[in-house]
């Protein structure tokens, strides 16, 4: 009896830990999924940063930590002005004006006589401040926010940024080059000109401005447009910097700040930061090592600031911006597109913005790797424990010889991004992307040649599968699927129709495949591609990826962290219980174990039995 009750526990124990071992765990979540718009500092250690859905975080310890405070709203907060460590005031859509006087441990919502998107607000002191935003809409409080009412612009345009340089000298930047000046408070609105030719920058967009005082002052806007004044904007000039071009066009600036006269810090699109120690008169380009784009900043001191943007961005500088640390986690928040493992401990990940993380403990730590790109990375693969490739936006490919520690550019021979790549050995493999681009290399690198199935179209294939040297399919764009027999010098259009957009394509040996696209398209095949069966996996939104462990076990990721797991070769299909509502892209399985990566950096694991 004893021995029968003692199996008993052991069937009992090892059904538990089968069980355990079989489900889906989440492994990275980055607390703060928003983009940020604005940050504001009134001193080393005191600071709030505004964000998407009402968004407000607060740090006491100079960004160690950060802690949510309750706005009272779920739109857009865009800009953030503190006339004392207690009174503030941020802005964003629909006419939104919230308020605290206890340094935000409670915001209230202030009337505001317009429902116009405000992009901007700026204080001169308690009492006195602006905001501007759409259709050239400008309001103005003289008692703390308790009243606003409207000014009268005399233009239509955007008007993008705001800054008070004192109770009576306000600046406003926007659409159509606009600088507008008072002298009165606002009770009359004067046209100031830009420098010849930034008018005609990035459809005349000028995105912010700031003034340091009455006199000294700087505005940015599109395709790098940098300029400045020291008379109150009588005069601007366009400053001398050589703004990045990672696109081959200056970069997009938003947001400019000043600590001084002398100081400045420019920053925009692709993570570029600008400095300036002498006010204006030369600048350096400073490097966060990140393509995230930045929109909000503060300085407390001519060191220590810090800037935020897209994605979960928050960056800390003590040393004038020659370093930057990510004070919002390895990777922040940025999308992961795609997932490589070497084995059930050793992984890579990457995603928007040139993101790179690499494990190599299973998912409990995560460490940032230097991409090299300021562009989404859509796909990585490894060919071995230290060889690597990445590629996404434009074509940009990076290249790893010593796993990860060092990425470096190259070129695979195509401008168009590129979604997938896939390798069949060391040596073979292929890169696929808009356009329905196809590039090949059989060296292992060494040189690409373009392979394709002879059509020219706007199409994009998105994702690839080889099963070995010879064998392979593509599907991707509007139900574009072709396939090869010999390495990929003769392509020709798969057995399927439909049209629906094709995400992924996954074989588990030579008879049985699987492709999953929009709108729950689900088709498998038994007999090697010949014929494809429409079916369905019960799910109608949008999936991404397919993989099969073997001919009957299989997952599929997709749209609302759904995931979809199938014992009897696709079947049927069960749904997971939901961990996420984040979209899930991309599936990867090494050494008994699942993972899936997406949107907002998220990252599952499961261990199979």
């Amino acid at each position: 009896m004893r021995r029968v009750v003692l199996s008993l526990i052991f069937v009992f124990l090892m059904v538990q830990l089968n069980s355990l071992a079989g489900e889906w765990t989440i492994v990275r979540n980055p607390q703060w999924q928003t983009s940020f718009f604005d940050a504001f500092f009134v001193d080393s250690l005191t600071g709030w940063v505004s964000g998407q859905r009402g968004t407000i975080l607060h740090t006491k310890d100079g960004g160690k930590t950060w802690s949510a405070q309750k706005s009272g709203v779920t739109y857009d907060l865009q800009s953030i002005s503190f006339a004392d460590p207690q009174t503030g005031w941020i802005v964003g859509a629909n006419g939104t004006v919230v308020h605290t006087k206890d340094g935000g441990q409670t915001w209230s919502r202030q009337y505001s006589p317009v429902q116009s998107w405000l992009l901007s607000v700026s204080f001169a002191d308690a009492q006195t401040g602006w905001a501007s935003g759409d259709g050239g809409t400008i309001i103005h409080t003289k008692d703390g926010g308790k009243t606003w009412k409207k000014q009268d612009s005399n233009t239509n345009n955007e008007l993008m940024g705001i800054s008070a340089g004192s109770a009576k000298d306000v600046w406003i930047v926007g659409g159509g080059a606009t600088i507008l000046h008072t002298s009165d408070a606002g009770e009359n609105w004067k046209f100031q000109n830009p420098p010849s030719g930034e008018s005609q920058g990035q459809s005349g967009v000028m995105t912010n401005v700031y003034f340091a005082d009455s006199n000294v002052g700087g505005a940015v806007g599109g395709l790098g447009t940098l300029i400045g004044t020291t008379n109150g904007g009588n005069d601007w000039k366009s400053y001398q910097a050589s703004v990045p071009m990672p696109n081959g066009m200056a970069a997009a600036l938003y947001n400019i700040v000043f600590y001084g006269s002398n100081n400045i810090w420019a920053f925009g699109d692709f993570g570029t930061i600008m400095h300036s120690a002498d006010g204006g008169k030369t600048w350096e380009v400073q490097g966060p090592g990140i393509g995230a784009r930045l929109l909000g900043g503060s300085f407390v001191n001519d060191s220590e600031g810090w800037i935020v943007g897209a994605d979960g961005t928050i960056l800390h500088t003590a040393d004038s911006g020659k370093t930057w640390e990510m004070q919002s986690g390895v990777g922040g928040s940025n999308d992961l597109r795609s997932a490589y493992f070497q084995n059930a401990n050793t992984g890579w990940v990457c995603g928007k913005s040139g993101t790179i993380i690499q494990t190599s403990d299973g998912g409990k730590t995560w460490k940032a790797q230097k991409s090299n790109s300021l562009f989404e990375m859509m796909s990585i693969k490894f060919v071995d424990d230290r060889n690597g490739w990445a590629s996404g936006d434009m074509g940009v490919t990076v290249k790893t010889t010593d796993a990860g520690e060092h990425w470096t550019s190259t070129s695979v021979g195509t401008v168009y991004k590129l979604n997938n790549i896939c390798f069949a050995g060391k040596n073979k493999g292929w890169f696929i992307g808009h356009i329905s681009t196809i590039q090949h290399t059989y060296d292992g690198g060494k040189t690409f040649i373009g392979q394709g199935d002879g059509s020219v179209d706007m199409m994009e294939y998105r994702k690839a599968f080889f099963l070995n040297e010879d064998k392979g399919w593509i599907v991707g764009q509007f139900g574009k699927a072709t396939q090869t027999k010999d390495g990929g010098m003769m392509w020709k259009p798969m057995p399927i129709y439909g049209g629906m957009d094709l995400n992924g394509i996954y074989f588990s040996d030579e008879m049985h495949g699987w492709v999953v696209g929009a709108m729950g398209t689900y088709i498998y095949t038994t007999d090697g591609g010949t014929t494809w069966n429409t079916s369905s996996a019960g799910f109608f939104g949008t999936m991404n990826d397919v993989y099969f462990k073997d001919a009957q076990n299989g997952w599929i990721v997709g749209s609302e962290g759904t995931i979809l797991e199938s014992t009897d070769g696709g079947m049927s299909w069960t749904e997971v219980p939901k961990l996420t509502e984040s979209e899930l892209y991309d599936i990867a399985y090494s050494d008994g174990v699942l993972w899936a990566v997406g949107k907002w950096g998220i990252v599952l694991k499961k261990v199979l039995q």
